[in-house]
């Protein structure tokens, strides 16, 4: 079982986790810059004094698969015994990979992760110790890697880290872009996840209470952004990636793989600015292109669930307050999306769990609406 630790200084706790392992030679993977903006480094130093250190960090924000390769062969070199990960998501998600992959033998003749298992597969203990609120990633059994602009993804329980670290005071020095777009990615992954074909009671009550938190708090950590506030906000983004872990994301998620790849629109900016379009979407729903298995009605009342939330009287309504809720934390898209170009990169799997099925029509529509809004110049 995952122990998650959620209070201001809680990367502190990081000594007595090392010495219950007895562990004296560490894998530390970092991001390049938050590391020591976020106060992270200067916090453990004294926990990782006098152990042998191995840093890796060296890769992309979007990490591909010649990133992994060099983490990997690092990794090896080292005969590190623990992992600890501090950055952001896709720095966790390195970490996840290395573990995953570390002894894989033929892991050089991978061209793609379709299908992959991996039978030797035998994680190090992983300490997580997250720098952004909004990725999820230290609550979910998957990880994601591109290859040649194409996404990709790892699912496997052995995934999840030992011990989550979450600490609030290391969110601060983040800009308010950054802020905004790690919130906006817990915001739309709670939203999915209450969607979700694959959500359940569990999913949907750690979904709800994010999205109750998020929707109450994140204009005001932009605005404010005092500690209290960002303890809200870690505690959120850590429930909606619990609740991804159950529920898996939809159609959001499905069309900003592209957005991300083709663009370099940062991953939290590129799911939450469909989402809007998808709260409208996903209401019009009948027996022909209902996608959950439990019914119409039972989508239906799901999304007045969200709506309630939001103060949304109508489909029509809940699009306008999200547009006008992502304008009010200046996420704009700048970039002129080609809207093939980003249908090209889809994930379909993501795509299947949306609630109301999608056709390359309907994708088209809702680009090309996004195109001519408030939320593109």
């Amino acid at each position: 079982m995952q122990n998650t630790i959620i209070h201001p200084d809680a990367i502190l706790e990081i000594e007595s986790i090392i010495k219950k392992y007895a562990a004296d030679n560490i894998f530390l993977i970092t991001g390049k810059d938050s590391y020591k903006n976020s106060g992270a480094k200067n916090k453990i130093k004294d926990s990782l004094k006098g152990r042998k250190i191995t840093h890796f960090w060296d890769f992309k924000t979007n990490p591909e698969i010649n990133d992994l390769q060099k983490g990997i062969s690092v990794f090896n070199k080292s005969k590190c015994e623990i992992i600890i990960s501090v950055g952001g998501g896709s720095v966790i998600d390195m970490a996840k990979l290395i573990n995953y992959f570390y002894n894989f033998k033929n892991f050089a003749q991978i061209s793609n992760f379709d299908n992959i298992v991996n039978s030797a597969f035998s994680p190090k203990q992983h300490i997580c110790i997250p720098t952004t609120a909004g990725s999820g990633s230290e609550a979910t059994q998957f990880a994601v890697m591109y290859i040649t602009e194409k996404k990709y993804s790892i699912e496997n329980p052995g995934l999840l880290p030992a011990h989550v670290l979450i600490d609030p005071l290391l969110h601060i020095s983040q800009t308010d872009y950054q802020k905004a777009v790690s919130g906006l990615d817990a915001l739309t992954q709670s939203i999915e996840s209450i969607w979700s074909n694959k959500s359940n009671n569990e999913s949907k009550k750690f979904a709800l209470k994010s999205l109750k938190i998020l929707w109450n708090n994140l204009r005001e950590l932009i605005k404010k952004g005092d500690i209290a506030t960002h303890s809200k906000i870690a505690e959120a983004a850590n429930l909606a990636g619990k609740a991804i872990n159950i529920s898996k994301t939809t159609a959001c998620h499905a069309i900003s793989y592209g957005l991300t790849s083709k663009y370099k629109i940062p991953h939290g900016h590129a799911v939450a600015i469909t989402l809007p379009y998808f709260l409208e979407y996903n209401y019009d729903i009948n027996e022909k292109n209902c996608n959950d298995k439990r019914g119409v009605e039972y989508v239906i009342n799901t999304m007045k669930s969200i709506y309630d939330i939001i103060g949304a009287s109508s489909p029509q309504n809940a699009k306008d307050i999200m547009i006008n809720f992502i304008k009010d934390l200046n996420i704009i898209t700048k970039e002129k999306i080609n809207i093939e170009l980003v249908i090209s990169c889809i994930d379909k799997n993501r795509l299947a769990n949306n609630p109301k099925k999608m056709l390359d029509k309907n994708i088209r529509a809702i680009l090309y609406e996004l195109k001519k809004s408030k939320l593109c110049n």
